[in-house]
């Protein structure tokens, strides 16, 4: 839901959240290339991420793993999810994959592209672009051109 690269989502902390007053926000310390930058909690995460907190210790990183760790988790959910009908059609998922993931449900669900750009802390809306190229029409754009 935050479309957070793996490095950033394993050194997450309770500090890097504001999840009081009207922006409840996930703050990225340091993004590709040492960048900063925040990005809006969705409800349902922000629900999440108050639970672990009540069963974490302040401070310490919500993910204590290495990236191998991450990837297995992420393997182990994908063939599950597969084994259970949720998924067809996909042959290899990775963690970059819910990246990607997050990006296109953004765009389909209309958030502007330039958003999608700063909230994935590209350097250039060039990057973004990408995402564009595997969407189809979500928002019938192409059934209103005369």
């Amino acid at each position: 839901r935050t479309g957070m690269r793996v490095s950033e989502v394993l050194s997450l902390r309770a500090s890097d959240l504001t999840l009081d007053g009207d922006q409840r926000v996930v703050r990225i310390r340091n993004g590709k290339g040492g960048k900063a930058r925040m990005v809006p909690l969705h409800p349902e995460l922000e629900a999440a991420l108050r639970l672990t907190l009540a069963y974490s210790p302040a401070g310490d990183r919500f993910f204590p793993v290495d990236p191998s760790t991450a990837w297995r988790w992420v393997q182990e959910a994908f063939h599950r999810s597969r084994e259970m009908g949720l998924i067809t059609g996909h042959d290899r998922v990775g963690t970059h994959t819910l990246r990607h993931a997050a990006a296109r449900h953004w765009l389909v669900s209309g958030v502007p592209i330039n958003v999608v750009s700063r909230w994935l802390g590209h350097a250039s809306i060039q990057t973004t672009l990408i995402y564009l190229a595997i969407l189809p029409d979500p928002l019938g754009h192409m059934d209103r051109v005369p």
